[in-house]
């Protein structure tokens, strides 16, 4: 079994008494912390708000996508190790960076789009 990674999302109202709790659940798909360090990216900047840079480590190619705390694929496209996303579109948030490797390794990157 991989990696599990939980997210929770406090949001919130300006008034004090609403407030919503969102609970993000991911389980990657190796737990090999080898495989996991060759594989490392880095994503700037970061905080971002126009076109956030993804550099990877390994050369690979692959497939990403970006989730929103809600789980739903948001945005999808195929990437040749450094790459950049347009994130202009996208509310202010915390997203999750997820990419497929063509080998299978899965990585993700926690983003914030401000």
């Amino acid at each position: 079994m991989g990696a599990k990674y939980i997210f929770k999302i406090n949001v919130s109202a300006q008034d004090g008494f609403t407030k919503k709790i969102y609970t993000l659940n991911y389980v990657s798909a190796s737990g090999n912390s080898e495989l996991y360090k060759q594989n490392e990216i880095s994503t700037f900047p970061n905080p971002s708000s126009n076109l956030l840079h993804v550099k990877s480590n390994n050369g690979q190619t692959g497939n990403y996508y970006v989730m929103d705390i809600l789980g739903n694929r948001i945005m999808t496209s195929s990437f040749v190790h450094d790459f950049d996303i347009d994130v202009s579109e996208l509310k202010k948030g915390i997203y999750l960076l997820v990419l497929s490797y063509k080998y299978g390794k899965i990585f993700n990157k926690k983003i914030i789009i401000k």
